[in-house]
């Protein structure tokens, strides 16, 4: 199964409106909860973005609300910071899949998931996927990368997610990643080893890079080419037991190839939003805090004042709708999206031969 592909905006219900230039209603928004984070990654897109911020229960469930009166389908919780640092976040998910009927997605650290916590989640109903960030083989790569002592903790939190899962007969599909750094780079095989040893009963495991401006190299050529062999190797075993749960992200063609975008304009704009901390609507999560990609603040903005704002936006924005390559990280979330739209929208000299 494809836990993680951008050809999924062609199954999109709007994908017909982005066609025929119909305004397109977000499919799916990203919440962030909380400005604080239990760890302290080296690598963090947030670290020098991130505050005490925690939305109180009333903001939290607002923007559920929000997100729902728009027209949106599905919600990430995600940071920001971590999400369970927001002590409404458990009853705000019940809101969310119960009263509102959304379907979820978490992006967690899972250092506080603890057992009853996970009990809990499995519980609701319409919590499609969890993904853990997990990046460490031992005690000492996870203190070097995350900052904090928590490995052993994290370990137990993801066994007790499963084995919950299991007990209550849950289908959420549960994931682990990998974001390889300059301290892990050496041990990706070793990580997918350790998986298989401690958590077989896993769903996947994505491999992926570190987030790259256009003319940024986040790897040696050393790096890159123990990298390489590790990802290379993980490719041919693929069709064994286990293996076959490994994702390798596709944001490796920018390391490994040429550095290209291969999109001119963000045509995943529209269906996709972000909503952080302060109940600010941005147009992107890499975009938050950044005055241009803002459309308002929700406890301001009504949600019919939203499709004004954001005909402003991109009109503010112009032609690319936000595309910037001074801004952009050239394999942002929408990228893979923006790629297979841009391909829809070329024409070529062969199109009729399918």
């Amino acid at each position: 199964m494809k836990f993680i592909s951008s050809d999924k905006v062609l199954k999109s219900e709007e994908f017909i409106n982005w066609r025929t230039g119909v305004t397109v209603k977000p499919q799916v928004m990203e919440i962030h909860p909380s400005n604080v984070c239990c760890n302290a990654c080296s690598y963090c897109f947030y670290k020098d973005r991130n505050d005490a911020k925690i939305m109180t229960d009333e903001e939290l469930g607002q923007a559920l609300e929000y997100c729902k009166d728009i027209g949106v389908k599905a919600v990430t919780f995600s940071g920001g910071g971590e999400p369970f640092c927001n002590t409404n976040f458990l009853s705000n998910l019940a809101y969310a899949t119960s009263a509102l009927d959304l379907e979820v997605g978490i992006i967690t650290n899972a250092v506080l998931l603890n057992k009853g916590m996970a009990e809990m989640v499995l519980s609701l109903p319409k919590i499609k996927w969890i993904r853990i960030s997990f990046d460490a083989i031992d005690s000492e790569q996870y203190q070097t990368i995350r900052g904090t002592n928590s490995f052993d903790i994290v370990k137990q939190n993801i066994k007790d997610l499963l084995e919950a899962k299991k007990a209550c007969g849950s289908k959420t599909t549960i994931g682990l990643q990998i974001v390889v750094c300059n301290d892990n780079y050496y041990s990706i095989s070793q990580f997918i080893d350790f998986c298989k040893s401690e958590f077989p009963e896993i769903n996947y495991i994505q491999v992926r890079p570190l987030e790259v401006m256009i003319n940024s190299e986040p790897y040696n050529e050393s790096q890159k080419d123990i990298i390489k062999s590790q990802l290379d190797f993980i490719k041919k075993a693929n069709k064994e037991f286990f293996y076959n749960k490994v994702i390798i992200s596709d944001k490796w063609d920018l390391i490994f190839g040429e550095r290209d975008f291969g999109f001119t304009k963000c045509h995943c704009a529209p269906f996709i939003g972000v909503i952080d901390a302060y109940s600010n609507f941005y147009l992107r999560c890499h975009q938050v805090q950044h005055k241009d990609y803002l459309i308002g603040n929700i406890k301001e903005m009504s949600p019919e004042q939203f499709w004004v704002n954001r005909r402003k936006c991109y009109e503010h924005l112009g032609l690319t709708q936000g595309f910037n390559p001074a801004v952009c990280p050239v394999g942002c979330r929408g990228a893979g999206i923006n790629r297979t739209l841009q391909g829809i929208l070329e024409k070529g000299e062969h199109d009729l031969f399918l």
